[in-house]
């Protein structure tokens, strides 16, 4: 597994994603479940048995019993948009997922990015801080296959 961390350029990029300073980011490109997985984690949970997602999250596997989720609808438009100019939508969204992590008292925040209608490209994962700091960096570590 190869590890890398990220310029400060790509704090405003990371906020984009929900992501804020005070707690490290953790990116992901070889995600181990499905958009069904996480509709599952989802609605068909229940207490005693919760359906977790398995992320990578501070240098290990974290199952992550989801309690939030929301569609995010991307348009495919240029960085920066042109104005007047009018742009479609992705076919299919991202998601915004918060959860906990299983047997840690550790809440979570992820930005799931998919591409097709079932597959996920990568996910960006982060402790939710108790203080976050709104106008600070956001540090991003990334796991990337070695392949």
């Amino acid at each position: 597994m190869l590890i890398t961390t990220t310029p400060l350029g790509e704090s405003d990029h990371l906020k984009s994603y929900r992501m804020v300073a005070g707690a490290t980011v953790f990116e992901t490109v070889f995600p181990e479940f499905s958009v069904d997985d996480l509709t599952a984690a989802l609605f068909k949970s229940s207490y005693g048995a919760p359906k977790t997602l398995p992320i990578w999250f501070e240098g290990a596997v974290a199952q992550v019993v989801v309690d939030k989720v929301e569609a995010v609808w991307v348009q495919d438009a240029p960085e920066p948009p042109v104005p007047g100019e009018t742009y479609a939508y992705h076919e299919n969204p991202d998601w915004f997922v918060e959860g906990w992590v299983e047997d840690r008292a550790l809440r979570v925040r992820a930005y799931v990015m998919a591409g097709a209608a079932d597959d996920i490209s990568s996910i960006y994962i982060q402790r939710i801080p108790p203080t976050p700091d709104l106008e600070g960096h956001v540090n991003l570590v990334s796991y990337e296959s070695e392949e």
